[in-house]
């Protein structure tokens, strides 16, 4: 469930600035990758190791100019959003970060985007 925050900017009868912000729930469904599998035939290691956060939460901004004619709405938007914390974790001490995987990192999100809209009203 998002939780977002909105306001507009009037800067002209037909134009204006819209600016958000909020936090984003993000939920793991089905984590499928074969990390138990290497880590039993590889190392011996029992399958107790949670790799995963099923949940994260991220936050995310945006800027937009709209300009409203008659009929029609233009709008120009650019957004950005960051997790809070990583899907995937990497664990150093542990014995599952054996070998290359003693190279890896948290598996975060980083999002950014420009998107242009064109709306029409009767």
């Amino acid at each position: 469930m998002p939780l977002n925050l909105y306001y507009n900017f009037k800067i002209a009868p037909k134009s204006s600035i819209l600016i958000s912000g909020g936090v984003n729930f993000k939920l793991l469904l089905w984590p499928d990758d074969n990390f138990e599998k290497i880590i039993f035939e590889e190392v011996g290691l029992a399958n107790t190791y949670k790799r995963y956060q099923h949940y994260i939460f991220a936050s995310h901004a945006s800027i937009a100019y709209q300009y409203k004619s008659n009929k029609n709405t233009f709008e120009i938007n650019f957004n950005i959003g960051k997790d809070f914390n990583a899907m995937a974790k990497n664990k150093p001490g542990f014995l599952e970060n054996f070998g290359f995987y003693q190279n890896l990192h948290d598996a975060t999100y980083s999002q950014y985007g420009l998107s242009l809209k064109h709306l029409f009203t009767k």
